[in-house]
């Protein structure tokens, strides 16, 4: 008996798993690049600050996107002291 009713259980779950229409995982004013309005849809550029850290006789640059040094960076100047970046400088002042 209760072998049937798994049986019966297991029938239905494929039945409706491959019946059912298929689940977009996309928003719906993603489809085709167009917004709700008709218009592209856009993303602004992630906002990048980094800060040069001077701790002991070491200068460091580092990212808030993770980076260590300036040399994969967009902006030039400290976002806090606006100072122009230094990559990486041992000792400091050399």
């Amino acid at each position: 008996m209760l072998r049937n009713v798994l049986q019966v259980g297991v029938v239905l779950t494929a039945l409706v798993a491959l019946l059912s229409p298929g689940v977009n995982g996309r928003a719906m004013q993603d489809i085709g690049g167009k917004d709700s309005q008709g218009g592209m849809a856009t993303a602004e550029t992630p906002y990048q600050c980094a800060a040069m850290h001077r701790v002991g006789k070491l200068v460091l640059t580092v990212a808030n996107n993770g980076t260590f040094g300036n040399g994969f960076l967009s902006v030039s100047t400290d976002c806090f002291t606006a100072r122009s970046l230094v990559s990486c400088q041992y000792p400091k002042g050399a």
